[in-house]
């Protein structure tokens, strides 16, 4: 048993090329469009020429925005998971900066305590 190699993807260049020999909606230009990336349709539809095909030019506008919505769909997911962390870690900062607080609190009033002591032991004193 052999298999077929597969066909190399062809370019948004070459297919707004071969956009004159392929039938209006024949497999290979559906199948294209679905699988284009966002750069390869950017190119399709800068290559075509636009007044002899305005439904390839559609379609492929069509192509884009589904793209285009596709990745903004991923990039929000991302967003949202990192805001969620960021938020995470800011309550974690709020925690510890209370925290640090009330140690400093803590800290100045022994600070304060010692050196009453210390001031209490100095006129304590007898000469």
């Amino acid at each position: 048993m052999t298999t077929a190699s597969p066909e190399p993807v062809k370019s948004g260049t070459e297919m707004a090329q071969m956009a004159s020999g392929i039938t209006r909606g024949g497999p290979e230009k559906h199948e294209w469009f679905r699988n284009a990336s966002i750069h390869e349709l950017r190119e399709f539809i800068h290559n075509i020429s636009f007044p002899p095909y305005p439904s390839d030019y559609e379609l492929a506008r069509s192509a884009l925005d589904i793209r285009i919505a596709e990745e903004q769909s991923v990039s929000a997911t991302k967003l949202e998971k990192q805001t969620d962390r960021l938020v995470n870690q800011t309550d974690v900062l709020v925690r510890f900066t209370r925290r640090l607080y009330w140690f400093t609190v803590a800290l100045t009033f022994v600070a304060i305590v010692q050196t009453i002591l210390m001031t209490v032991e100095l006129f304590s004193r007898k000469p």
